[in-house]
């Protein structure tokens, strides 16, 4: 067996299963491991100034690349930094393995400085695996466990803290035969005879309905699911808006309806409703209404044991990985179609698209008469915003969402159609997207990425920027500048109390307006201030054509709906 240090055989591990990065803030805790990184050709650390945004950048490249995020940060305080981006990471199950640096294991205990009286308690709750890693020889055995773990079913993030004095400890290691793919067991399919049930019941289905959830993309099912909503002809949902992740079926496929809203004529319809790698349900607020009719047959397939039956008991329940079961689903519809129903599955089919035809031309008359309506208008509407951005996407071009009140006129108004196209956090913790666009950039260098912010959700990791100029990862913001926290001052709106009926919004209000353009050439980044709505074509042509990090602030109406009595 090689000797080495703790912190060699730390990073030694890393490169064996093939991290080639490591986002990180530093602090004394874990220089040790920064030094042995510097001097490693294979794995490379890449600078954030606050921890929300390593996080950030993180879970953004994990995303991306479908591999385990790597975050190494300072003990207890830039822990305590980094909840926010676990919590997103718990939310929408991405594999990130934390580690925070400890003090000298010969002083714990002592409230010695930034010590923590259980520093893995911290993140607990949101975590699969939260470890002190006891021993110097333990420290490639327990870092391998924790980037398994983040990826086995369901994935999600883990924790492991590393006392700084075991970072210098000499230790025996070794790592054995390097695997080509070492996370590609994962996947695992549903039960056979789970699944002929559920195509039998879609066989028979009248009226069938699919809603797609996020774990599609992550799955990368996205052939798959749309090969068998289209053997079915049915209407199909993605995930509601608040809890998209990230691009689950073609926006511009001739089935989809948009966004799954409950209550929908068409939904209130369905016999059937296969529910595809989607949470039955993550409620944004109670409602007291089923969001399901309570006549359908649901079929739900999940990768996680708690989501299937959590609220909605399902006729069929399938766990399993979304890329082997609907490929398997649909070949087990195929056998059944071509066996017992060809005779009139044509018939059925072209009365399903009919349907669906007639639903999105409604749709899209009335989306493009909201656009006109508002396209000159100033201050600028989202409409002409969304629209300014559709005529700019192309192959390769790739969408960071994290603007909350301004997500639906952006998923209304621009097509979806590449898996790689559209990327999103229900997570709830803002100032993922700035972050997250940057791990993204790094994983599709050759891809345009335009990050699509609030102006709210921005300044909450606005130090990004900084970590994009040092880096050289061109991003594109596009900042939603309301000067408020519109989803709050709309509530309140709605509420219909003192803020209402006074119109002092106290709290929701971002005034003065942050000039974020200025902010970004700070930063060494370029800044564009866009006022008017013929201002907006030019400058995203513009920042596309240029190599460098660009903020374009676009002063958007911020004007909310007169409370409903």
């Amino acid at each position: 067996m090689a000797k080495t240090t703790g912190a060699q055989s730390f990073v030694e591990t890393l490169q064996h299963y093939g991290i080639k990065y490591v986002f990180g803030n530093p602090g004394s805790s874990i220089a040790s491991i920064l030094d042995s990184i510097i001097g490693h050709p294979d794995v490379n650390f890449l600078l954030g100034v606050q921890e929300a945004s390593v996080i950030g950048m993180a879970d953004g490249y994990s995303r991306a690349t479908g591999t385990p995020g790597v975050a190494l940060v300072h003990t207890t305080p830039g822990l305590s930094n980094s909840l926010g981006g676990i919590y997103n990471a718990y939310a929408s199950g991405i594999p990130l393995v934390v580690i925070a640096g400890n003090q000298d294991s010969k002083i714990l205990g002592r409230t010695a400085f930034c010590e923590s009286p259980d520093i893995t308690a911290i993140p607990r709750q949101f975590v699969k695996l939260s470890q002190e890693i006891p021993r110097a020889d333990r420290i490639s055995e327990i870092l391998a466990r924790a980037l398994r773990v983040a990826m086995a079913r369901p994935t999600g993030p883990c924790f492991l803290s590393l006392a700084r004095d075991l970072q210098t400890e000499e230790v025996e290691m070794e790592l054995g035969e390097k695997q080509k793919d070492p996370f590609s067991t994962f996947l695992f399919r549903p039960e056979a005879a789970k699944v002929l049930e559920a195509a039998e019941l879609l066989a028979q289905a009248v009226r069938p309905v699919l809603i797609a959830g996020y774990d599609i993309a992550k799955d990368s099912a996205y052939q798959e699911v749309v090969q068998l909503a289209e053997l079915l002809g049915c209407p199909v949902f993605g995930e509601e808006i608040t809890n998209s992740g990230g691009l689950n079926f073609p926006t511009d496929h001739p089935q989809y309806l948009g966004y799954f809203e409950p209550g929908l004529e068409v939904i209130e319809k369905a016999d059937v409703i296969m529910v595809v790698g989607k949470k039955l349900f993550a409620e944004f607020a109670y409602s007291g209404k089923p969001r399901l009719p309570r006549a359908a047959k649901i079929i739900h397939l999940h990768e996680s044991p708690w989501e299937i039956g959590k609220l909605h008991a399902p006729r069929v329940s399938l766990q399993g990985d979304t890329k082997s079961g609907a490929r398997d689903i649909y070949q087990a519809l195929q056998e059944l179609v071509h066996k017992n129903w060809a005779a009139e599955w044509a018939e059925r089919l072209a009365e399903r698209k009919e349907e669906v035809r007639l639903y999105r031309a409604g749709r899209k008359q009335k989306l493009e008469r909201q656009a006109a309506e508002n396209w000159n208008a100033v201050p600028i509407k989202l409409p002409r915003l969304a629209k300014e951005i559709a005529a700019l996407m192309g192959p390769g071009v790739t969408v960071v969402n994290e603007a909350t009140r301004s997500t639906a006129a952006l998923f209304s108004y621009v097509d979806f159609h590449d898996p790689r196209s559209l990327y999103s956090c229900p997570g709830g913790y803002l100032g993922w997207g700035l972050p997250a666009a940057l791990g993204i950039k790094l994983a599709f260098p050759e891809r345009k990425v335009l990050a699509y912010l609030g102006d709210g959700t921005t300044l909450y990791t606005i130090q990004a920027l900084w970590s994009a100029v040092k880096y050289h990862l061109p991003v594109v913001a596009v900042i939603c500048n309301n000067a408020s926290y519109l989803a709050v001052k709309a509530h309140l709106n709605i509420l219909g109390g003192n803020a209402a009926q006074t119109g002092n919004f106290e709290g929701a209000e971002l005034t003065p307006r942050v000039n974020f353009a200025q902010v970004a050439e700070g930063f060494g980044a370029r800044g564009y201030t866009v006022t008017e709505p013929d201002q907006i074509g030019p400058a995203l042509k513009e920042a596309f054509a240029k190599d460098e990090v660009t903020v374009i602030d676009v002063l958007l109406d911020a004007s909310i709906p007169a409370p409903t009595r």
